[in-house]
């Protein structure tokens, strides 16, 4: 199965299995569903593999560093690892941007999880 998308519609995807192409994913959740089925699975896996390091590292910062953050890997990685595109505008996208794809959706739930974590606390012990 191929996945490819056109840049004249960068948020759309389409599967080719054969029987011609269908949209099926917008955005990164083609990448999130690699990451296994059913979310308390998911949650459980991602919170299983966060380091204290990595906690104390992702908790720093505002979220306006954060979102500058995400804004440059997704230059960097979403759109800079993009394959050019073919005379028809599309792309087939290669094993290693689906593999790096997904494990930036990864790290960025990760991130987001320990990040809404802090923030809860945070506020629940102003009260």
């Amino acid at each position: 199965m191929n996945h490819l998308c056109g840049r004249e519609r960068s948020s759309q995807c389409y599967e080719i299995d054969g029987y011609g192409a269908a949209p099926v994913c917008t955005s990164s959740q083609k990448f999130a569903d690699q990451l296994g089925s059913g979310s308390q699975t998911i949650a459980s896996d991602l919170i299983g593999h966060i380091t204290k390091d990595q906690q104390t590292q992702w908790q720093s910062g505002s979220p306006a560093d954060w979102a500058k953050e995400t804004f440059a890997l997704s230059k960097d990685d979403a759109y800079g690892q993009l394959p050019a595109t073919n005379a028809r505008g599309s792309f087939r996208l290669t094993d290693d941007y689906v593999t790096t794809a997904t494990n930036d959706v990864r790290i960025q739930r990760s991130k987001a999880g320990v990040r809404l974590a802090m923030i809860l606390n945070q506020a629940l012990h102003k009260q």
